[in-house]
């Protein structure tokens, strides 16, 4: 019986936890970049080229997704929202669990 318990012990230790996958808390466009910091504190950033709409990656964290960017009247920073089904997205994002789409936040004056 001691045994049983033993190796029920060590099953239960050899258990792999199941793999979280990472989130999105914030996502701010600035002028010249687009940064996103995840749930787990790690801070990522697309670099933007000089004009208009554009498309890159995440770089600088180990989540290289890919971004779209279109940029929608903004200011020098604009914080983002994420997007309600069919509303026009300011900024998506591919993750491993699908698209994610922004859009700006309102700000209250």
């Amino acid at each position: 019986m001691r045994r049983l318990w033993l190796i029920l012990a060590l099953a239960g230790c050899a258990a792999a936890a199941p793999e979280r996958r990472p989130q999105v808390g914030e996502a701010i466009l600035y002028r010249d970049t687009l940064t996103v910091e995840m749930r787990d504190g790690t801070l990522c950033v697309a670099p933007r080229p000089p004009s208009g709409a554009w498309e890159g990656r995440l770089i600088g964290c180990p989540y290289t997704w890919p971004v779209v960017v279109r940029p929608q009247g903004q200011g020098p920073r604009s914080l983002l929202a994420p997007a309600a089904p069919g509303a026009p997205a300011a900024v998506g994002l591919q993750t491993p669990d699908g698209p994610l789409a922004f859009t700006l936040r309102a700000t209250s004056s």
